[in-house]
């Protein structure tokens, strides 16, 4: 019997501040209860794992109401009954998590918890495993990069490009490697830039569209490089290390706004997954991510 199938999303954290790999592994093995509105979240079902000497955890992000109510039928008064469940679980988003690639991926639980969500709640879980003491994290959604280029060659006149990146730790980008280097000569933890052209006239004058469909189509990057550094942000930004924005006119004189989070790289598997299965499939995705994009280790 074929399992349901859900959609997983790809992301990368970043950490800023005193947190480091090994407080994320310890936050996920060892988790904490957060409470958001009438939920209580938390992570459950954690395993470990290795694919080709890289390290995962496997773990079921968790949704869970302490004054659960279920409903029964009492068959001797044919009477519909209401039990108390305290900790009944409203829903759950199984999550792979590699730390060589930085790299989640996660279900999208429709309506419950979506890819936002928990991008957002696994976040605020690592943090409160200490106290929010000096520590500070996000997920960043991994784009599709030829997702993103069709969106972005529709754009004639670019009239805005703005990002906010994170350093990478441990992998960069060949097209972006000077913008890695510039955030760590300066010791910069958060860089957030933004660039404004006329939208009268000729816009900014950038290659952002062709560079990003040379790196969808796989194609040499040496004469592109080194990119100026808002177009370096946003490269970045896809790689899963920030949020980036083009804002621009088309052909017919309508604006258009084309954001990394908005084209997130994602595969379908099933619901209910074997751990193994999923961290293999996991695996693959990111590997593939690493050579379609010329990725390295630092």
């Amino acid at each position: 019997m074929t399992k349901r199938q859900g959609r997983y999303y790809l992301g990368r954290i970043h950490k800023v501040g005193v947190l480091t790999n090994e407080k994320v592994l310890d936050a996920i093995q060892h988790p904490v209860v957060i409470q958001r509105g009438k939920y209580n979240w938390t992570i459950v079902g954690v395993q470990t794992g290795e694919i080709n000497k890289s390290k995962y955890l496997y773990g079921e992000l968790t949704k869970y109401d302490d004054d659960g109510e279920v409903a029964i039928v009492d068959e001797n008064n044919k009477t519909e009954q209401t039990l108390t469940a305290p900790g009944l679980i409203v829903d759950k988003s199984p999550f792979v998590f590699f730390e060589g690639f930085s790299g989640f991926a996660y279900l999208h639980v429709w309506n419950s918890i979506p890819e936002d969500v928990f991008r957002r709640r696994m976040a605020e879980l690592i943090t409160a495993k200490y106290d929010n003491f000096f520590v500070s994290c996000e997920i960043g959604p991994i784009s599709d990069m030829r997702e993103f280029t069709a969106k972005v060659s529709e754009i004639r006149r670019v009239t805005e490009i703005k990002a906010k990146v994170f350093p990478p730790n441990p992998l960069f980008g060949a097209c972006w490697e000077n913008l890695k280097r510039y955030l760590f000569d300066r010791g910069t933890q958060v860089l957030n830039v933004k660039e404004e052209g006329d939208k009268d006239l000729m816009g900014l004058r950038t290659n952002i569209q062709s560079v990003v469909e040379k790196v969808a189509s796989g194609q040499s990057l040496i004469d592109v490089t080194p990119l100026p550094l808002v177009d370096a942000a946003v490269l970045m930004a896809t790689d899963g290390y920030g949020r980036g924005k083009v804002t621009g006119i088309d052909s017919s004189g309508s604006q258009i706004v084309v954001c990394t989070t908005e084209t997130q790289k994602s595969f379908l598997f099933a619901k209910d997954p074997d751990h193994h299965q999923l961290a293999l499939e996991t695996y693959r995705q990111h590997t593939t991510i690493i050579t379609e994009r010329n990725m390295r280790h630092a």
